[in-house]
């Protein structure tokens, strides 16, 4: 069989996109570092004793039971219900898969995907359709935040963020309204069977639609409350503009392609802090807190996500027949 011989061109620009990315974030790292003392940081740091790392792993156990509600409510809607922990933790997997891999919070969507079709029988269409809504709100959640923390430090470009939310807002109707704008451009069985099983979730199931909304700002107000305790936790009280400019900071630097968004989670929590009127030690120790945070939960995600895929790898390998829903064979003449 011809193989296609891989653009050399092509590869090497990648590789020098990668290095100029990796160049840049030991920069920014590096001047964020430059700003601070490491003794006034420690000493900011040490300020978090047991009882409030107790109430803040408590907080973030409940959030990841949260998110995992969202994609719980999405699949009952696609008649294909698992349980909440069970998507809480496959959710916690493919997040552990992202966040050590470069990109802007992707990249363990396949884990789901494949962990819910082999452990459940759910049909690959209907898996992916799943995951793609459940990120969906993802993207539009943030980007509201984003919008609402410009709003708030009245920083010019609000109608550009606005664009970005309507967007996927105008996807959804479209959605529900029978229509596949993805695969008008990737032209793929797959993809238009999910984005129609998308849209019937839009169109059949309201119920299940309000609760994934309501659960995302629930996710979202778990998530603003876990950062305003940990400053609080420091010694520090902050109003809502506050926490709303250093969360959406530290939810910023995620989408620059570099994993767990070194450098940048930490110059951003500088910036904000300065910004807040605190010094950039109090900006560099909160970055550690939710560096170390994040780093344990990705570690326990990826940890039990390989324990759970290589089984299914080795004693379930995917066939080359996609397994289909009948939704998808209801729709594929059209």
């Amino acid at each position: 069989m011809y193989h296609k011989k891989p653009n050399k061109i092509s590869s090497n620009l990648r590789w020098l996109l990668r290095a100029i990315l990796w160049c840049l974030a030991l920069a920014v790292f590096v001047w964020a570092i430059g700003r601070v003392s490491f003794q006034e940081v420690w000493d900011v740091v040490k300020e978090l004793d047991l009882f409030a790392g107790a109430v803040l792993l408590v907080v973030n156990a409940v959030a990841l039971v949260v998110f995992g509600l969202r994609w719980h409510f999405i699949l009952r809607g696609l008649k294909f219900p698992i349980g909440v922990l069970p998507a809480a933790m496959y959710r916690l997997s493919g997040f552990g898969f992202a966040y050590f891999t470069p990109g802007p919070q992707i990249g363990g969507e396949p884990a789901q995907v494949i962990l819910v079709e082999k452990r459940h029988g759910v049909p690959r269409d209907v898996a992916i359709a799943s995951v793609g809504l459940d990120r969906l709100f993802d993207v539009v959640i943030n980007l509201i935040l984003v919008t609402l923390a410009l709003l708030v430090g009245k920083i010019s470009g609000v109608l550009w963020v606005v664009m970005f939310i309507v967007l996927p807002i105008i996807y959804l109707l479209s959605l529900a309204l029978g229509f596949t704008p993805i695969t008008l451009i990737w032209a793929n069985d797959i993809v238009r069977s999910s984005e129609l099983l998308a849209g019937r979730f839009c169109r059949e199931c309201p119920r299940y639609l309000v609760l994934s909304i309501i659960v995302s700002f629930l996710s979202v107000s778990f998530m603003l409350g876990e950062y305003w305790l940990c400053v609080f936790f420091l010694g520090y009280s902050l109003s809502f503009e506050q926490v709303m400019l250093g969360f959406v900071a530290a939810r910023a630097s995620y989408m620059f392609f570099v994993p767990g968004a070194l450098g940048i989670l930490e110059a951003g929590q500088v910036l904000a802090a300065r910004s807040m009127g605190l010094s950039s030690a109090v900006g560099f120790g909160v970055s550690m807190i939710i560096r170390s945070r994040d780093v344990l939960i990705a570690t326990v995600g990826l940890w039990w996500g390989i324990h759970v895929l290589i089984p299914l790898k080795k004693f379930q390998p995917m066939s080359s027949t996609v397994p289909t829903s009948n939704v998808y064979r209801r729709h594929r003449k059209l």
